[in-house]
Parts: C-alpha cells; structure tokens; sequence
C-alpha cells in the first residue's frame, strides 16, 4: 500500500476528497516542479507548478515525502495539474481530482502553502472537479 493511500485529509465530501484549506497567497513566480533551484535563487514567494506530462510528477504521489524535499524548498505549491481528458473514464478522472487534493493536504500538513490547481474535461466531470476547494479560494486553473 502506498503512502498516499494510507493517510486521509479532511473532507467535506462523501467521496473523501481532501479539503485543501483556502490560503490568502499569490506567488510572484512559478518554477516547474523539479527545475535546478541554485542556492542563490530567491525562493521565497514564489511556488511549485506542476504543468508538465502526469509522468514526470508521478513520484509526488508515490513517494510524497521525497516530492515534498522540492515543495519546501520553494515554500509553496500548485497541486499537481494530473490530467483530465473527456475520453478518460470518469473514475479515473475522479481518481486524478483525489490525488491532486491528496498532495494539497499532505503537503498543508508539513506546513507549505498550497494553491489548489483546478481543472476539468467536460460537463460530466463538473460534479466532482471543484471537491475539496473551499469556495471563493485563490486557485490555479
């Protein structure tokens, strides 16, 4: 069983989505998850994104104490920005949503501030792809 699955967030939601708490925080700049932070960087202020392939943050999920090495080290995060697509099967695309909110709570839970990224494939996917964002909450979409 991986890590992820054993460890549960709040939720609002009878899915048991994670509640990613509403942070009053715009970052001033986004560096790619993984990119080379040299030591003379400015890192405060800014934020994690995750707008590359699923793959290349798949770690994050799998092993969230090492994705979560990087997320400090910047201070803040978006959630991962896994993919949504209409030819997707609607639990799979759910499945995405929890993770996405999962890495949120965990990473709220060891103190960085988080963003919620938001995203969605069609109509049917608009039942589940705000679960677990706090209404009127700074997102990334």
């Amino acid at each position: 069983m991986l890590p992820s699955e054993r460890l549960t967030f709040s939720s609002a939601d009878p899915l048991g989505v994670p509640l990613v708490a509403a942070e009053e925080f715009v970052p001033s700049y986004l560096v790619p998850h993984r990119q080379k932070v040299r030591t003379e960087d400015p890192v405060s202020g800014g934020a994690v994104h995750f707008f590359l392939d699923d793959g290349r943050f798949e770690p994050v999920w799998k092993t969230p104490e090492k994705g979560l090495t990087f997320v400090r080290r910047v201070g803040a995060a978006l959630t991962p920005d896994l993919s949504l697509y209409p030819e997707m099967p609607l639990a799979l695309q759910l499945f995405n949503v929890f993770r996405n909110r999962w890495c949120g709570g965990f990473w709220q839970s060891r103190g960085v501030r988080v963003i919620p990224t938001v995203g969605w494939s069609d109509e049917r996917s608009y039942s589940f792809c705000f679960l677990g964002i706090e209404p009127g909450s700074v997102n990334a979409d």
